[in-house]
């Protein structure tokens, strides 16, 4: 495998800025053992190379046989992931989340069952609060396993709550399954066929769209939901050539966003694919 820039690890390396590198330094210097590791010394080699070529890292790296250099990939690969987790915890809030549910299983598998249930309700509060419903129903389904499982409260009042909290969030989830498989099918349609052509065409997606769209009220939907309404509307005016509703969508999208900063390190996919069609 040489001279081959999509290389897995080496993607990835370079896909890693000035800050991040010092970090994942940082990170495997905490064990001295690692200063002289041969995944260390294939960092470095991988870093300073324009492509992936496997002759070059085995003459560089002398004590590295062909029939290692698989196995130090994929650790390397895997350390530089948790170093990346590591720094970017505090800046994403869904790790934040998954990492306190990990310290809930760690507390419950220690049969601190009552510490590992507070944790729970503060982190599904924030995974609530920002519409990571997904989340919120693995956080429901383990606090349901864990009252199953023991007495910890008064289960009367607490049963009717957590089916309550656990069916909206399945309400929530599939309203946004539905929302981005009608945005991607519009989205594919426009990629078959572009606008529409005539009247026939433009009645069929009518047909087949406007019903399901015209239907969702935007104020009884979640954050998540209404950016992939807009998004539909936008693909749906685009392809039926109605202008001045698509701008109307695209200005309410990008609306969306600026009312919740949070999010906006995720729209940087929406505006590359609204450049690349514009």
């Amino acid at each position: 495998m040489s001279n081959n820039i999509n290389e897995p690890i080496f993607m990835l390396i370079m896909s890693l800025s000035a800050a991040e590198k010092r970090h994942f330094k940082l990170y495997i210097s905490r064990n001295q053992a690692n200063e002289s590791a041969k995944f260390v010394k294939l960092f470095d080699v991988i870093d300073g190379s324009a492509s992936y070529n496997e002759e070059h890292i085995l003459k560089k790296i002398p004590d590295i046989s062909r029939q290692q250099l698989p196995n130090i990939k994929g650790h390397l690969y895997g350390e530089i992931l948790v170093a990346l987790r590591l720094l970017h915890t505090s800046k994403n809030v869904e790790i934040q989340i998954r990492e306190q549910m990990d310290f809930a299983k760690i507390l419950y598998n220690r049969g601190l069952t009552q510490q590992a249930l507070k944790i729970l309700a503060k982190v599904k509060i924030v995974a609530k609060a920002h519409s990571h419903f997904i989340i919120t129903l693995e956080i429901l389904q383990f606090e349901k396993d864990i009252e199953s499982r023991h007495i910890t409260r008064s289960l009367k009042g607490r049963a009717e709550e957590l089916i309550g909290e656990t069916n909206f969030a399945i309400s929530q989830i599939n309203e946004v399954t539905n929302l981005s498989n009608i945005a991607l099918k519009l989205y594919g349609l426009f990629l078959e066929n572009g606008p529409v052509k005539d009247e026939v065409q433009s009645r069929e997606i009518e047909r087949q769209f406007k019903d399901n769209l015209f239907s969702i009220k935007e104020d009884q939907i979640s954050f998540y939901g209404k950016a992939y309404l807009h998004q539909s509307y936008c693909w749906y005016y685009m392809i039926t050539l109605d202008t001045t509703r698509y701008y109307r969508h695209a200005e309410k999208w990008v609306d969306l966003f600026t009312k919740h900063p949070e999010a906006k390190k995720r729209i940087l996919f929406y505006i590359l694919k609204q450049c690349i069609i514009s």
